[in-house]
């Protein structure tokens, strides 16, 4: 009788998701309540078929080669993989599994609250002005303009939203020109006019090395002192040190910021200090036990599927 496939999974995950594995697997959990010390989880995985891992265990080389040729799959939580070196993996045959995505719809909801959200930040000047027509209460930004940096489905949602609610300007950034950028008035330029007319900057882009930190000392000096910034492209184009101080100094008014995970941002503690930095609530969203026991259960009936295509 063939032996059954050995599972190491690095934190607690709802019972639904474990169930799901020990239908056709062993598993072992790590019983910590923080995360498994480095030489502990390059021991544990020794032997394993599959891991299933956050965002805060490191994946690289010297861990696949202690886990060894049985390894097949690595889980994780995290939809930003850079935990985990994928190079190596894709060498050694192993698959990746991932959870399920949040929808893009739910990312332009939370895209457009968050950014309400900082408007209301306590400042000694409002960015925007109270509405007081019964009639234009939906014109919430009212001459704005609106900048998107990475003009893909999420940056085209949010600005075609935003222009229901008063913004009478759109311009963007990106790679090149993007033909479906015209069905709404949306106008091509420079980073350097994006940052310096912009009222509202919204990041949408995909992570590249030109994108990696765009966001610096620099970058924050360009901007209007009243502008607000609204990051939904997952933590890379921001260097948060920066930021902190720029946010601290008043050189902009306000920054929403897209963490799924803990300790995703590493400056986020002192941002957290800051009355005029908000997080996007994905806790609340994404991470009710409802979901979190849904999502567990996927992503182990992948692990189980990639698992069995391996055998």
């Amino acid at each position: 009788m063939k032996p059954r496939p050995k599972v190491y999974i690095t934190y607690h995950i709802p019972q639904k998701g474990i169930d799901t594995l020990l239908k056709a697997c062993n598993v072992a959990i790590w019983d910590g309540n923080q995360a498994v010390p480095r030489g502990e989880l390059v021991s544990m995985v020794k032997g394993v078929d599959a891991i299933w891992c956050t965002a805060e265990d490191k994946i690289d080389r010297e861990l696949l080669e202690s886990a060894g040729p049985n390894l097949k799959v690595v889980g994780t939580i995290s939809e930003d993989l850079g935990h985990i070196d994928t190079e190596e993996c894709h060498r050694l045959g192993i698959k990746i599994a991932t959870p399920p995505k949040v929808s893009m719809e739910t990312v332009v909801d939370l895209t457009i609250a968050i950014l309400l959200q900082a408007t209301s930040s306590d400042s000694p000047t409002k960015l925007i002005p109270e509405v007081t027509d019964a009639n234009q209460n939906h014109m919430v930004f009212p001459g704005k303009t609106l900048g998107i940096v990475g003009f893909g489905n999420v940056g085209h949602a949010v600005a075609k939203r935003l222009s229901y609610m008063g913004v009478n300007r759109i311009m963007y950034n990106d790679i090149s020109e993007v033909p479906a950028a015209g069905e709404i008035c949306a106008e091509y330029c420079s980073f350097e006019k994006l940052l310096e007319e912009s009222d509202i900057l919204c990041l949408s882009c995909k992570p590249t090395t030109q994108s990696w930190n765009l966001f610096n000392k620099d970058a924050f000096k360009r901007m209007k002192n009243s502008a607000i910034l609204i990051d939904a492209s997952r933590g890379h184009t921001i260097n948060y040190a920066d930021l902190y101080e720029a946010l601290r100094k008043g050189d902009i008014y306000a920054a929403g910021l897209d963490v799924r995970e803990e300790g995703q941002i590493s400056f986020k503690a002192p941002l957290q200090g800051l009355n005029n930095c908000h997080f996007f609530p994905y806790q609340e969203v994404n991470h009710t036990w409802d979901n979190r026991s849904r999502n567990s259960g996927v992503l182990a009936q992948g692990i189980l599927a990639m698992l069995t295509n391996n055998s």
